[in-house]
């Protein structure tokens, strides 16, 4: 038999480097180049700067730290915003490729090219949705309906699943004590995904969505 048996819980969640868009270093700074802050509607950006950190890309092209605030000005001298301040997320995926390259020129080794980023919209399926984040270990981007938020929608970052379609841990952006998205009565409306790849980003891009 077996004695002085310890029984500890695992984490099975995706350990996701947290930041967030309220950080003193870029509360206050001017989001896009439209009348708001990262702190008021960088949701978006931030829960992307942390996927990104997630990959390992912790660096911009031109060697400046990847974080909330260098990434918003990456994307407003690049395209990177659309309608009304909305993220596109295909240009973070070019992004991508470009750090790939900088941080392997400058001694980082990685087992992909870019991060190709997809999207998931209803109807779910959350069969493959959790497959991405219990199996594959790579974290999602959700956006959800948000009543109190600027926009009406809001994005975190989903780091595991506990019941499928009902039950996922969150990185919370806006809120670190949020940990957890109940649905009901929290409410998805999409999930973004940056998948790692060898692929030359080859797409088209029809922007039309004026979310942030």
């Amino acid at each position: 038999y077996f004695d002085n048996v310890t029984v500890t819980e695992i984490d099975n969640s995706v350990q996701v480097p947290y930041l967030s868009q309220d950080d003193e270093r870029w509360k206050i700074a001017k989001y896009d180049s439209i009348d708001e802050t990262i702190g008021g509607v960088g949701c978006a950006v931030t829960s992307a700067a942390m996927v990104l950190q997630y990959h390992g890309l912790s660096k911009l092209p031109d060697g400046n730290e990847l974080n909330p605030l260098t990434l918003n000005n990456w994307l407003t001298a690049h395209s990177g915003y659309g309608l009304s301040g909305g993220v596109v997320f295909p240009n973070i995926a070019v992004l991508s490729k470009k750090i790939v390259s900088y941080m392997s020129s400058n001694g980082s080794s990685f087992d992909f090219e870019a991060l190709v980023f997809k999207e998931h919209n209803p109807p779910f399926n959350y069969q493959s949705i959790d497959n991405i984040i219990s199996n594959l270990k790579h974290p999602l981007i959700f956006k959800e309906v948000k009543s109190e938020s600027p926009t009406g929608v809001y994005f975190d970052v989903a780091t595991e699943m506990i019941e499928s379609g009902v039950h996922y841990k969150v990185a919370d952006p806006k809120n670190p004590s949020r940990i957890d998205f109940l649905q009901p009565p929290d409410q998805l409306t999409s999930v973004r995904y940056f998948q790692p790849s060898n692929t030359n980003l080859s797409s088209l891009l029809l922007q039309t969505d004026n979310d942030l």
